[in-house]
């Protein structure tokens, strides 16, 4: 039967959970280079002079969205479409509900006793040596819950001025 003592478990439980934090940043990190380039933008400083900043900038594609136009005024329901280009940012199309997990389960069955005042808990079928060494042996259940953190709320925000920014180019 394997036994690890019960601090030792939760903090490998504790590092698990941050590893998975860490994962989520990284890859909302990785949302800068797919959907933005690097660009060298011109910026007039305090002096009046043009200085060149290296500038994170939206990928985008453009894209042909229809707009009605009356055709006359003797005929209401008649309309011309016409094609109009519309520059949209990638980053307004993808999901950011899916870059991170939103939920996952733990749950384990063990025996547990304390050996030199430090509870240790036993994962495995029973043994006859955990029994004859302590006949009080109890059974535990343990549930953890491993929530990684939201979406953060820059990135939110990022995306939504993008979203916002392609609403008022078709409307």
């Amino acid at each position: 039967m394997t036994s690890i003592s019960l601090k030792k478990f939760i903090q490998a439980i504790h590092s698990a959970i941050q590893m998975s934090n860490e994962q989520i940043v990284d890859q909302n990190l990785t949302l800068l280079d797919r959907y933005f380039e690097e660009k060298e933008v011109p910026s007039i400083d305090l002096n009046g002079q043009t200085t060149y900043k290296k500038t994170l900038v939206p990928k985008t594609v453009t894209l042909s969205y229809p707009q009605k136009v009356q055709q006359s005024t003797a005929n209401e329901d008649s309309f011309t479409l016409l094609m109009e280009p519309v520059e949209v940012p990638l980053i307004s199309m993808i999901p950011l509900g899916v870059c991170g997990v939103k939920k996952a389960t733990f749950t384990t069955a063990f025996q547990m006793e304390v050996i030199e005042d430090e509870l240790q808990i036993h994962f495995g079928k029973p043994t006859g040596s955990i029994v004859k060494k302590a006949p009080h042996t109890n059974f535990g259940k343990l549930e953890l819950t491993l929530s990684p953190q939201e979406t953060t709320e820059g990135l939110r925000l990022l995306s939504e001025g993008y979203e916002n920014y392609l609403k008022r180019q078709i409307t």
